[in-house]
């Protein structure tokens, strides 16, 4: 029997299967029983070989905000003739990446971080990216969710940088695992649901309006703006908006 911290609740964890199993394994050593219910899958949006094209354009910043965006422009250069690995495509480009998994997808692609802000939302990558220096002038490319907020174009035009913001990939919801989930809260089979996007957020709320009596934990403030927009009440908000600042948000909220 497990004696950790988290030992007899039952946790929900809503994130893709590729991107779960950091926070599921980390919450297992704690104790906790662990459920995957992934709300939604990643779709490409832009076509593999337009994507390659366009990373070979000789920027000199690009910004990733997500795991995602540097696997599939990893996928599109690594595929058919003259097929280059990232770090090789982009060249002498500066890359500036929100929160360490995204940085870790970029270092595993060969790439070297020049810029990375503090707090892990978008908004503040620009910020990062001007203290490396002046953005006048500056060609940048950032590979976008369709969903994705626009205040990246906009902090880096107000800079003075030329942004291009391609849409590479969109969040689908997964209906049949947000009806699976649905059912599991209603019949009190989860103790909390954890939040790591706003897609979740939606996913889950197309096919559950409201619920009560489970506790609701989210990576940042962002994922719990969307909550409480869909009508959730949120009970933990992780400080660092990381998956770690997520399982210790949820070990803090255990202990009080």
């Amino acid at each position: 029997m497990s004696r950790g911290v988290l030992a007899g609740l039952r946790i929900a964890v809503t994130r893709t299967p590729e991107q779960a199993s950091v926070l599921m394994e980390s919450l297992e050593r704690e104790g906790a029983e662990v459920m995957s219910f992934p709300l939604i899958r990643i779709e490409p949006v832009m076509d593999p070989p337009a994507l390659a094209a366009m990373l070979r354009q000789g920027w000199d910043w690009v910004v990733f905000t997500s795991a995602n965006a540097v696997c599939l422009s990893a996928a599109a250069l690594g595929t058919g003739e003259g097929a280059l690995t990232l770090g090789q495509a982009l060249g002498r480009a500066r890359i500036a990446a929100v929160g360490p998994a995204t940085a870790g997808a970029a270092k595993q692609n060969d790439l070297v971080m020049s810029a990375m802000p503090d707090t892990f939302i978008g908004d503040e990558v620009v910020a990062a990216m001007e203290a490396a220096g002046s953005l006048r002038g500056r060609r940048v490319l950032w590979p976008r969710a369709e969903a994705a907020r626009d205040v990246v174009t906009q902090a880096l035009r107000s800079a003075g940088a030329t942004c291009e913001a391609p849409v590479v990939y969109r969040s689908v919801p997964d209906a049949d695992s947000a009806q699976d989930l649905a059912r599991r809260i209603l019949q009190h089979g989860v103790d909390v649901v954890t939040f790591t996007s706003p897609s979740c957020v939606r996913s889950l709320a197309a096919v559950l309006p409201e619920f009560r009596g489970v506790k609701v934990a989210t990576i940042g403030p962002v994922t719990a703006d969307a909550a409480r927009g869909a009508g959730y009440p949120v009970d933990i908000v992780a400080q660092e908006y990381t998956t770690g600042g997520l399982v210790q948000a949820l070990l803090d909220a255990h202990h009080q």
